[in-house]
């Protein structure tokens, strides 16, 4: 892929459940500490009580003030209209943009731009309570057609907060961005196909230097409603323990938050303005294969999708895994580790294991959602910063809660203690659960 080295990182933040800022983050990774905890939204009692409502474990990020936010004016002003999601994403930025040094090394506004991925921001259930309890009529049923009263009762500009577009938007206007920004809204994989979308701008020229990053609270029982199809983790004894990626007593997935950032630059911009390069994207690959199915009603002319996780075979991440090696021109003897999906599901497991063995065979293998939780836009990046900072540590982080490995999942996790490596270059997997796939390999900067 050529010209690929050329862009580079010189920036890296994090938010997460198990801490917040990159060094805070990478000593509890190295801990194996796990962000996940009961939620404070229900209780184990009230699940049995209602039917189909979700097991309520979340790794949440206690604490947050949003204290980066509130040293820019302009930040602060508009904080009456950021969900969390935003404030996160803000956070992260923020964090990235200092260690870029670009305060004291500013590039020209027309040359930088901002591309970030989201998902749809969940409204906070509190503030729709007002609304929909005048719906409902003096035997508590809900009638739809008092709906448009009831939106009379809330802010003006709430939705304002939960437009996905709205991260990259005051992230534009607080720093002077005035290249091109966009959001990208592409299920789990949004931040992960943001971040590699901000190195074709830089690689055809539009932008020196772009923000990007991903960022999703997923932490609203409205979510886990949403997504109870891929199995959540029903742990009870230990919540903190309920995310086990490529373990043999792993049962599924639990809801987080988090979000992360880098700034990307061109390598000839970055020598100009004497910053630190920490390392490279060296290659990437995108590819799907689909796991839904298509349901079409001649007779009632009914159509519908119906997403089908079990259907997923990891033929799109061995595809991808193919595609980004052969672009960077590497062999697997070259990659230190691979950073791994590691849902923790059955399933999701499996097939990503065996993908991972038929490619690169026998490689040290590690995964973070055990710490962090899945946080759908936020996770790839968080992958993405975490794989960076490992790279330039020289350490491969253990995955946290795995313990033992299972017999179907054909790879070398690590699971104990931390490994040292000299190896320059790692790749990482970020996969959704109806077929999109991506593949990175970075590259850390020699000293």
């Amino acid at each position: 892929m050529k010209n690929m080295s050329e862009v580079v990182i010189t920036g890296m933040g994090i938010v997460s459940p198990i801490g917040i800022g990159l060094d805070n983050f990478w000593n509890s990774l190295l801990k194996k500490s796990s962000g996940a905890r009961f939620s404070d939204h229900y209780s184990l009692d009230t699940v049995s009580q209602i039917k189909g409502l979700p097991f309520p474990i979340t790794a949440d990020i206690p604490n947050f003030t949003a204290s980066r936010l509130k040293q820019w004016k302009i930040l602060k002003k508009n904080q009456k209209v950021m969900s969390r999601d935003i404030q996160l994403g803000i956070e992260a930025a923020d964090e990235a943009r200092e260690m870029s040094e670009l305060t004291e090394k500013p590039v020209n506004p027309e040359r930088q731009g901002i591309l970030f991925g989201a998902m749809m921001i969940m409204p906070d259930l509190t503030e729709l309570v007002d609304a929909f309890r005048s719906c409902m009529d003096e035997q508590n049923q809900f009638i739809m057609s008092n709906m448009g009263y009831g939106f009379n009762l809330m802010q003006p500009l709430w939705m304002l907060k939960y437009l996905p577009n709205m991260t990259a938007c005051h992230i534009g206007i607080a720093y002077d961005l005035r290249g091109p920004s966009n959001t990208l809204v592409n299920g789990e994989t949004s931040g992960i196909s943001a971040m590699l979308e901000a190195a074709r701008v830089i690689q055809r020229g539009q932008a020196d230097l772009m923000y990007t990053g991903g960022t999703s609270c997923c932490t609203s029982p409205t979510t886990w409603v949403k997504y109870e199809i891929y199995g959540i983790s029903k742990e009870t004894e230990h919540p903190e323990k309920a995310v086990r990626p490529f373990d043999i007593h792993r049962s599924g997935i639990i809801f987080g938050e988090g979000a992360a950032s880098c700034i990307l630059e061109s390598r000839e911009s970055a020598k100009q303005r004497n910053v630190k390069i920490l390392g490279s994207i060296l290659s990437w690959a995108e590819t799907t294969e689909p796991a839904w199915e298509h349901h079409k009603n001649l007779q009632n002319k009914d159509e519908k999708i119906c997403l089908q996780p079990e259907m997923f075979t990891g033929k799109s991440i061995e595809n991808a895994i193919y595609l980004a090696m052969t672009r960077a021109g590497i062999s697997k003897n070259d990659l230190a580790f691979v950073m791994a999906s590691g849902y923790g599901t059955a399933h999701g497991d499996k097939v990503e294991a065996e993908a991972i063995h038929r490619t690169l065979g026998d490689i040290p293998v590690t995964a973070i959602k055990g710490a962090t939780g899945y946080s759908l836009a936020g996770s790839g990046n968080m992958n993405i910063v975490a794989t960076m900072h490992a790279l330039r540590k020289g350490l491969i982080p253990p995955a946290t809660n795995c313990e033992e490995i299972a017999p179907e999942c054909p790879i070398s996790v690590v699971t104990q203690n931390p490994i040292p490596t000299d190896k320059r270059t790692a790749l990482v997997i970020n996969y959704n659960f109806y077929g999109q796939v991506s593949v990175v390999i970075l590259k850390r900067e020699e000293e």
